[in-house]
């Protein structure tokens, strides 16, 4: 595995998904992540930016959690903008890392 699979694998994107995302041909991202060739910089870059994007959503989520009083369930709702279902599930796992460990996620879609 490379550094390059392993982060859109943490971010949530397969390799179809991540051709979709950074608009790219499929082949561009295999090449990518096997090593082959080295990832475009403005590729990069948009993987920054997605990965802000998920732990700025996490922390809105967290500072939401805290406003209510710190209750043992928070209620997780995903906006649909994400490049992918898997990409909106890597806001939630963000989420339950910044969270204490006895607090339920409840995901609604």
């Amino acid at each position: 595995m490379t550094l390059f699979s392993a982060i859109l694998g943490h971010l949530g994107l397969s390799q179809p998904d991540a051709a979709n995302y950074l608009d790219v041909r499929l082949d561009t991202i295999k090449s990518w992540c096997s090593g082959r060739r080295t990832p475009a910089i403005g590729a990069v870059d948009k993987l920054y930016k997605l990965a802000e994007r998920i732990e700025t959503a996490a922390d809105h989520a967290v500072g939401l959690w805290l406003e209510q009083g710190e209750p043992d369930h928070i209620d997780f709702r995903v906006d649909p903008g994400w490049p992918s279902k898997r990409c909106r599930l890597a806001v939630a796992a963000a989420l339950w890392a910044a969270l204490p460990n006895d607090i339920t996620i409840r995901i609604v879609e």
